[in-house]
């Protein structure tokens, strides 16, 4: 009687584990990669920013340096973002890509313009 209990016991935790093992895991994807390449240029008073297109990405976050800390501007689909400058205003931008879950990567280099005429 004794090894019927054991084996019984031993079937019981086998079909546990294959329960577990068959149950679907929802597996977190890791952040996109970096943006990496980000260009800054004026074109007829806009500025215009654009950049490689990250492996993994659903979207990207356009952040402005205001004061050192990141201020959220757009979120866009594509590897590009264009807004209307201000006579002789310094901005500074930093991107980061977001993938289909909302894992976000870390902040592109940061990369500035003064609007001139």
């Amino acid at each position: 009687t004794r090894n019927t209990a054991w084996r019984g016991a031993m079937y019981e935790i086998n079909e546990v584990m294959e329960a577990r093992d068959a149950a679907p895991m929802k597996m977190m994807k890791d952040p996109p990669e970096n943006v990496e390449s980000v260009s800054v240029l004026l074109v007829s008073g806009n500025i215009s920013l654009t950049w490689q297109p990250s492996d993994g990405a659903d979207h990207y976050n356009v952040y402005r340096l205001k004061y050192g800390a990141p201020e959220k501007l757009a979120e866009v689909k594509s590897p590009e973002y264009t807004m209307k400058g201000e006579l002789w205003e310094s901005r500074t931008f930093r991107v980061s890509a977001v993938n289909s879950e909302g894992n976000e990567s870390e902040l592109s280099d940061p990369v500035g313009i003064v609007v001139t005429p």
